[in-house]
């Protein structure tokens, strides 16, 4: 689902259905619910998409920090994995007892959408 997300919401900010900050125009929501409910036979509603962007952007901010603030691990783009080094283990060990709220699946599908 995620990936047909991804898809209609960037042809609805093509189409200029994106406001400032993350807020979507009424039209580009609608658009995105018709698309997700004729492609996947779901049931969705305007909530709905709205609460997993939501989803998306806590994820997001998981692997931003990563990529950016701690600098001792590393984000392999190929393998779609964080890359930590023996010497920096116990940083990992640390790290990892912050977002300890966060499944590896849904890291995993964030670092799968980038």
């Amino acid at each position: 689902m995620d990936n047909h997300l991804a898809k209609v919401l960037t042809d609805q900010m093509a189409q200029g259905n994106k406001c400032d900050g993350d807020t979507w125009k009424p039209q580009a929501l609608q658009a995105t619910v018709t698309y997700l409910n004729s492609k996947l036979h779901l049931n969705l509603t305007k909530d709905d998409i709205k609460n997993r962007l939501k989803i998306w952007k806590k994820y997001y901010s998981v692997v931003s920090d990563v990529q950016t603030k701690q600098s001792c691990f590393t984000l392999d783009d190929e393998g779609k994995m964080i890359v930590v080094t023996s010497d920096e283990w116990s940083s990992w060990a640390t790290y990892v007892e912050v977002v300890a709220n966060y499944s590896c699946e849904q890291i995993k599908a964030t670092i799968d959408m980038r």
